[in-house]
């Protein structure tokens, strides 16, 4: 809370050890903002994914620049949950920079990159990308997804929204004018 600067190392070694309070050092560091960045980003390649995973909670905090192509390199870390956290996070990024890892992961089927960054990929409305979010769905897919689905002005989508809510018992709604995303809106 207090946001002192001295207080950066011992948080990452926290976060470091992966001990119990590392997810609380990692939102500290969040907190701690800049000063955080650069230690942050070295993390994302320590060994164990649990601490890629809280350094790239933090970085996305953040949402300083500095980090953007270290988070890019980390779409293809091999923690299926570092992906789809990332892919997640760099979406909220309107840089052009994120546009081409973040499609080329989906064009190579990575059902993680895809979930984390569904919204994104409904809004290009990408030829032939329908399969790769289906997929998505069915492996990450919550109520909301569903709901994203079933209002994008996708039919495909639509109807595998339809199927998902069947299969796990939930009732997805219709939303006119919902804020949700829009099918090839980004184009």
């Amino acid at each position: 809370e207090l946001r002192d600067p001295s207080a950066i190392e011992p948080l990452i070694a926290l976060l470091e050890r992966n001990a119990e309070g590392g997810w609380a050092a990692s939102e500290a560091l969040a907190k701690m903002g800049k000063p955080a960045v650069e230690p942050l980003i070295a993390l994302l390649s320590h060994q164990n994914p649990d601490v890629r995973f809280g350094a790239a909670s933090a970085l996305g905090e953040i949402g300083d620049p500095r980090a953007l192509g270290s988070l890019i390199a980390a779409l293809t870390d091999i923690d299926p949950n570092v992906r789809l956290l990332v892919a997640g996070i760099l979406v909220d990024h309107v840089d052009p920079l994120v546009e081409e890892p973040l499609i080329s992961a989906m064009q190579n089927g990575d059902v993680e990159v895809t979930a984390g960054a569904y919204r994104f990929f409904i809004e290009m409305g990408l030829p032939g990308s329908e399969g790769v979010l289906i997929e998505a769905l069915d492996k990450y897919g919550l109520k909301e997804t569903a709901e994203d689905y079933l209002n994008c002005g996708n039919p495909t989508l639509e109807s595998a929204a339809k199927d998902w809510a069947n299969r796990y018992g939930y009732y997805i709604t219709r939303g006119i004018g919902s804020g949700g995303p829009v099918w090839g809106s980004r184009k």
